[in-house]
């Protein structure tokens, strides 16, 4: 059994050898298919990554009633830090307060006594449940209202829902093509090599001896393509994070290349599919020449 597994084995890297620029041909295109669909990945996870982190950066203020003793204070705090979609929770004193204003606007606040109340900052889980947040913390004795910007936040809700959505849609298209294209760079090897195919079948080979080093080859060029396309998409993953460095807006955003992830994905990937697309191809072969 395991001298009939080596035979198939070695006969599938020979053919891989023997056929070298249609072999070079299956893993470039494999290669180039996954390339895309891990780029495109990549750039996915990066905004998703981004969209997620919005929630904490993103705060609304729950004002406290003026005079409040300390005690009720505290006891909202608590109350608010009890509901689900509540991420964290942090007292702002009346007189840290009024430090502030009084460091950013000295003239205005000359001689004034300090007319702010406590607050709460709140930030939140998902920037979609702010309206929810904001209803229960109403609801809690002892608050005099709830500021939060709610227009700018439902905006950018319903972006990071589309951001996922289409992220989504066009990751299922992008595996689709990188299928296609696979499928046909394989059956273009079967196709080229029918010749020798059907000399096999006349000498009466085994079916087994014909079609298994075929999968075989399928499964490996995958796997090549796959490995190919993570290597080369890392320094061009470095690159473009060297030079999103140097927009300020993005924040402080580098990150390293999520190599075991990237190779785990596109190889397991690329060898499903070389070796699903060879079956298919093997298939209509087999049918064709019954």
């Amino acid at each position: 059994m395991l001298d009939r597994i080596e035979f198939l084995v070695a006969e599938a890297f020979t053919s891989l050898r023997r056929n070298t620029w249609m072999t070079f041909s299956a893993v470039t295109t494999s290669a180039t298919a996954l390339m895309l669909l891990g780029g495109l990945g990549l750039i996915y996870m990066s905004i998703l990554d981004f969209a997620q982190s919005l929630p904490s950066k993103l705060e609304m203020r729950a004002i406290m009633k003026m005079d409040l003793p300390e005690a009720e204070v505290l006891e909202v705090g608590r109350k608010i830090k009890e509901i689900p979609e509540v991420a964290g929770v942090e007292l702002v004193s009346r007189e840290e307060a009024w430090e502030k204003a009084r460091q950013s606007f000295p003239t205005e606040t000359e001689g004034m006594e300090n007319v702010l109340p406590d607050a709460y900052k709140v930030t939140m889980r998902d920037v979609g449940q702010a309206d929810e947040i904001a209803a229960e913390i109403e609801k809690i004795p002892g608050q005099d209202g709830v500021e939060y910007f709610r227009e700018e936040y439902n905006l950018i809700d319903q972006a990071v829902r589309l951001i996922r959505l289409i992220g989504a849609a066009l990751g299922g298209m992008m595996l689709l093509t990188s299928g296609v294209l696979i499928y046909n760079s394989i059956r273009l090897a079967i196709v080229a090599r029918s010749k020798e195919i059907r000399i096999m079948q006349l000498v009466g080979a085994a079916r087994s001896t014909i079609w298994v080093p075929l999968l075989i080859e399928g499964f490996v060029q995958g796997a090549l393509g796959g490995l190919l396309a993570a290597t080369v998409l890392w320094p061009a993953y470095n690159t473009v994070q060297s030079m999103s460095e140097s927009l300020a807006f993005l924040g402080d955003s580098k990150s390293n290349y999520p190599a075991l992830l990237a190779y785990s994905y596109l190889v397991g990937i690329g060898a499903f599919y070389g070796l699903l697309c060879s079956m298919i191809a093997v298939r209509e072969r087999r049918q064709k020449v019954r």
